[in-house]
């Protein structure tokens, strides 16, 4: 499934999701840089403006054919770059989604409300599942997810690979049906 740009794009005035642009590199890499973006993920280490610029690039060639759609998570009064989240699909009608939000302003809500405002967005393009997976000792992430209407489907043992370092993760999933948060 091809994804398209949202218009208009995705808010619920407390939270905004745009594009990635190049003035969110300084706060990109100092958000990469935390110590639970360097645990939980696959973001290189050290992370370097680089790193920054070569994800923005990516992420807008991935809107571009259709296969990702990345946002900043930005504050709607003066877009201020506050984390990242994306959907992907594969070559099959799943989306994926991966997030993560800078430290000093986690546990406001931010997270679980851009979730469930790209969890929205996929619904309505006609995705029929979409799921995402923690780490088993990352409670925060999977508070998000159900927070957001995941439904906690199990553990897969080894089921991620972050570093060269297997781990067992816990799947959600969030279908058309489900009810909405």
């Amino acid at each position: 499934m091809k994804l398209v740009p949202p218009d208009p794009p995705l808010s619920d005035g407390a939270v905004a999701l745009r594009l990635l642009r190049d003035e969110d590199i300084p706060l990109m890499v100092e958000h990469c840089r935390e110590e639970a973006m360097q645990r939980y993920t696959t973001v290189p280490s050290p992370y370097t403006e680089g790193d920054a610029r070569g994800w923005i690039a990516m992420s807008h060639a991935r809107w571009h054919s259709g296969e990702a759609a990345t946002f900043a998570i930005a504050d709607p009064a003066d877009g201020t770059y506050l984390g990242g989240i994306d959907l992907r699909s594969g070559p099959w009608p799943v989306g994926e989604i991966g997030y993560g939000l800078r430290a000093e302003v986690r546990r406001r809500g931010i997270t679980t409300r851009a979730l469930r405002l790209v969890a929205g967005w996929g619904i309505e393009l006609g995705l029929p599942r979409l799921q995402l997976c923690t780490e088993v000792d990352n409670i925060a992430s999977q508070r998000v997810a159900e927070g957001a209407g995941f439904v906690r489907e199990g553990v897969l043992r080894m089921g991620l690979d972050v570093k060269g370092r297997r781990s067992d993760c816990v799947m959600f999933s969030r279908l058309p049906g489900d009810p909405a948060p």
